[in-house]
Protein backbone atom coordinates (compact mmCIF):
# COMPACT_ATOMS: atom_id res chain seq x y z
CA UNK A 1 0.00 0.00 0.00
CA UNK A 2 2.94 2.46 1.22
CA UNK A 3 4.92 1.82 -2.37
CA UNK A 4 1.57 2.24 -4.62
CA UNK A 5 0.99 5.31 -2.84
CA UNK A 6 4.60 6.68 -3.32
CA UNK A 7 4.28 6.09 -6.85
CA UNK A 8 1.22 7.80 -6.89
CA UNK A 9 2.81 10.68 -5.73
CA UNK A 10 5.54 10.55 -7.95
CA UNK A 11 3.16 9.92 -10.96
CA UNK A 12 1.30 12.77 -9.91
CA UNK A 13 4.90 14.94 -9.65
CA UNK A 14 5.76 13.91 -13.22
CA UNK A 15 2.49 15.02 -14.68
CA UNK A 16 2.84 18.43 -12.99
CA UNK A 17 6.32 18.59 -14.14
CA UNK A 18 5.75 17.51 -18.01
CA UNK A 19 2.86 20.49 -17.64
CA UNK A 20 4.95 22.92 -16.69
CA UNK A 21 8.40 22.19 -18.55
CA UNK A 22 8.09 20.18 -21.79
CA UNK A 23 4.28 20.37 -22.45
CA UNK A 24 4.56 20.65 -26.51
CA UNK A 25 7.79 18.29 -26.78
CA UNK A 26 6.60 15.29 -24.36
CA UNK A 27 3.48 13.11 -23.78
CA UNK A 28 2.06 11.66 -20.85
CA UNK A 29 -0.90 8.95 -20.42
CA UNK A 30 -2.81 11.88 -18.37
CA UNK A 31 -2.01 15.01 -19.73
CA UNK A 32 -3.24 17.48 -16.81
CA UNK A 33 -4.97 20.14 -19.40
CA UNK A 34 -7.88 17.84 -20.03
CA UNK A 35 -8.95 17.88 -15.45
CA UNK A 36 -10.15 21.43 -16.80
CA UNK A 37 -12.46 19.96 -18.78
CA UNK A 38 -16.15 19.08 -17.34
CA UNK A 39 -17.47 17.54 -19.59
CA UNK A 40 -14.24 15.13 -20.04
CA UNK A 41 -13.91 14.59 -16.70
CA UNK A 42 -17.73 13.38 -16.45
CA UNK A 43 -16.87 10.54 -19.12
CA UNK A 44 -14.18 9.61 -16.85
CA UNK A 45 -16.27 9.63 -13.85
CA UNK A 46 -18.78 7.55 -15.59
CA UNK A 47 -16.76 5.33 -16.26
CA UNK A 48 -15.12 4.98 -13.47
CA UNK A 49 -18.60 4.14 -11.99
CA UNK A 50 -19.86 1.95 -14.72
CA UNK A 51 -16.78 -0.09 -15.29
CA UNK A 52 -16.27 -0.72 -11.23
CA UNK A 53 -19.42 -3.20 -11.07
CA UNK A 54 -19.63 -4.29 -15.04
CA UNK A 55 -15.38 -5.87 -13.30
CA UNK A 56 -17.04 -7.00 -10.14
CA UNK A 57 -19.71 -9.16 -12.24
CA UNK A 58 -17.40 -10.37 -14.54
CA UNK A 59 -15.14 -11.64 -11.39
CA UNK A 60 -17.90 -12.53 -9.44
CA UNK A 61 -20.47 -14.31 -11.91
CA UNK A 62 -17.79 -17.17 -13.06
CA UNK A 63 -17.06 -17.38 -9.24
CA UNK A 64 -20.44 -18.08 -8.35
CA UNK A 65 -20.97 -20.05 -11.48
CA UNK A 66 -18.01 -22.74 -10.31
CA UNK A 67 -18.44 -22.51 -6.75
CA UNK A 68 -22.50 -22.58 -5.66
CA UNK A 69 -23.57 -23.95 -9.14
CA UNK A 70 -20.53 -26.59 -9.67
CA UNK A 71 -20.12 -25.62 -12.93
CA UNK A 72 -16.12 -25.75 -14.44
CA UNK A 73 -14.57 -22.71 -15.56
CA UNK A 74 -14.63 -22.83 -19.13
CA UNK A 75 -18.30 -23.63 -18.74
CA UNK A 76 -18.51 -20.46 -16.08
CA UNK A 77 -17.09 -18.52 -18.91
CA UNK A 78 -19.69 -19.59 -21.48
CA UNK A 79 -22.30 -18.71 -18.95
CA UNK A 80 -21.50 -15.06 -19.55
CA UNK A 81 -22.12 -14.76 -23.23
CA UNK A 82 -25.18 -13.24 -22.89
CA UNK A 83 -23.88 -10.09 -20.92
CA UNK A 84 -21.03 -9.87 -23.84
CA UNK A 85 -23.09 -10.22 -26.27
CA UNK A 86 -25.55 -7.50 -25.76
CA UNK A 87 -22.32 -5.21 -24.39
CA UNK A 88 -21.56 -5.90 -28.35
CA UNK A 89 -24.67 -4.95 -29.47
CA UNK A 90 -25.06 -2.55 -26.97
CA UNK A 91 -21.58 -0.57 -28.17
CA UNK A 92 -23.21 -0.94 -31.56
CA UNK A 93 -26.30 1.28 -30.60
CA UNK A 94 -24.62 3.38 -29.05
CA UNK A 95 -22.29 4.50 -31.44
CA UNK A 96 -25.43 4.91 -33.81
CA UNK A 97 -27.59 6.67 -31.99
CA UNK A 98 -24.74 9.08 -31.17
CA UNK A 99 -22.91 9.19 -34.72
CA UNK A 100 -24.64 11.78 -35.92
CA UNK A 101 -26.05 13.99 -33.15
CA UNK A 102 -25.13 14.48 -29.71
CA UNK A 103 -27.52 12.31 -27.53
CA UNK A 104 -24.51 11.63 -24.51
CA UNK A 105 -26.32 12.75 -21.93
CA UNK A 106 -29.88 10.68 -22.55
CA UNK A 107 -27.86 7.38 -23.82
CA UNK A 108 -25.50 7.55 -20.72
CA UNK A 109 -29.20 7.74 -18.45
CA UNK A 110 -30.45 4.76 -20.60
CA UNK A 111 -27.29 2.71 -19.47
CA UNK A 112 -27.07 3.70 -16.56
CA UNK A 113 -30.33 2.96 -15.64
CA UNK A 114 -29.52 -0.63 -17.68
CA UNK A 115 -26.77 -1.13 -15.53
CA UNK A 116 -28.76 -0.66 -12.11
CA UNK A 117 -31.65 -2.69 -12.85
CA UNK A 118 -29.33 -5.66 -13.62
CA UNK A 119 -27.39 -5.44 -11.12
CA UNK A 120 -30.29 -4.87 -8.74
CA UNK A 121 -31.72 -8.10 -9.98
CA UNK A 122 -28.66 -10.08 -9.41
CA UNK A 123 -28.31 -9.42 -6.55
CA UNK A 124 -31.90 -10.86 -5.79
CA UNK A 125 -30.57 -14.86 -7.00
CA UNK A 126 -31.04 -17.64 -4.38
CA UNK A 127 -28.09 -19.81 -3.17
CA UNK A 128 -29.18 -23.01 -5.06
CA UNK A 129 -27.28 -25.40 -7.20
CA UNK A 130 -29.10 -25.16 -10.18
CA UNK A 131 -28.35 -22.17 -12.45
CA UNK A 132 -31.46 -20.10 -12.57
CA UNK A 133 -32.83 -19.49 -16.32
CA UNK A 134 -33.89 -15.26 -15.06
CA UNK A 135 -29.75 -14.61 -14.57
CA UNK A 136 -29.32 -15.01 -18.24
CA UNK A 137 -31.82 -11.76 -18.57
CA UNK A 138 -29.94 -10.10 -15.92
CA UNK A 139 -27.08 -10.36 -17.74
CA UNK A 140 -28.34 -8.90 -20.15
CA UNK A 141 -29.30 -5.84 -19.10
CA UNK A 142 -25.69 -5.34 -17.14
CA UNK A 143 -24.71 -5.68 -20.79
CA UNK A 144 -26.78 -3.62 -22.45
CA UNK A 145 -25.33 -0.68 -19.56
CA UNK A 146 -22.25 -1.58 -20.13
CA UNK A 147 -21.81 -1.44 -23.60
CA UNK A 148 -24.36 2.16 -24.05
CA UNK A 149 -21.69 3.69 -21.29
CA UNK A 150 -18.52 2.43 -23.15
CA UNK A 151 -19.55 2.89 -26.60
CA UNK A 152 -21.07 6.77 -25.61
CA UNK A 153 -18.17 7.68 -23.56
CA UNK A 154 -15.84 6.95 -25.39
CA UNK A 155 -17.02 8.46 -28.81
CA UNK A 156 -17.14 11.73 -26.36
CA UNK A 157 -14.07 11.36 -25.05
CA UNK A 158 -12.58 11.43 -28.51
CA UNK A 159 -14.55 14.47 -29.56
CA UNK A 160 -13.87 16.57 -25.84
CA UNK A 161 -9.95 16.41 -26.08
CA UNK A 162 -6.98 17.94 -28.22
CA UNK A 163 -5.96 16.00 -31.40
CA UNK A 164 -2.65 15.23 -29.80
CA UNK A 165 -4.45 13.79 -26.71
CA UNK A 166 -5.82 11.36 -28.65
CA UNK A 167 -4.01 10.57 -31.36
CA UNK A 168 -0.58 8.27 -31.55
CA UNK A 169 0.35 9.86 -34.91
CA UNK A 170 0.87 13.32 -33.51
CA UNK A 171 3.54 11.76 -30.43
CA UNK A 172 4.96 9.79 -33.58
CA UNK A 173 5.41 13.04 -35.01
CA UNK A 174 6.31 15.45 -32.35
CA UNK A 175 9.00 12.22 -32.24
CA UNK A 176 9.92 11.91 -35.81
CA UNK A 177 9.02 14.82 -38.16
CA UNK A 178 9.79 12.84 -40.90
CA UNK A 179 6.80 10.70 -40.11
Amino acid sequence: MVVGCICWILLLFWEVLVARFWEETLATMFPLRLIKRRVYMAYVLSTLLIGFPYFLIIYSLPLRFQVVNGRSPLAAGVLLLPMLGSSAFASMIGGAVNGKKNRTCVTLLVGSGFMIIGTALLSTLSNTTDVQSRIYGFQVFVGLGFGLTVSTVSLGAGLESEVRDNSTLYHLHCICPAC
